[in-house]
């Protein structure tokens, strides 16, 4: 059952996901990528042109820079 099919989209809890990863412990984006697919068993999938863009996007926040 794809839990991300309805109201809830992966676009929406990706970056929830990747912040709540972080959160507990600073990872490279490749780990990330393994992580993000190990918990969600592969339904939300990750790749460096997805999880680096975001990453860089958090650190402009971050800074201010948004």
């Amino acid at each position: 059952m794809d839990v991300f099919g309805g109201e809830i989209r992966r676009r929406d809890v990706f970056p929830l996901l990747v912040l709540h990863l972080i959160a507990r412990e600073r990872q490279y984006g490749n780990r990330l990528i393994e992580e993000i697919e190990r918990i969600t068993e592969g339904v939300i999938s990750a790749n460096p042109n997805t999880i680096y863009p975001l990453l860089r996007d958090f650190i402009r926040a971050q800074a201010g820079e948004a």
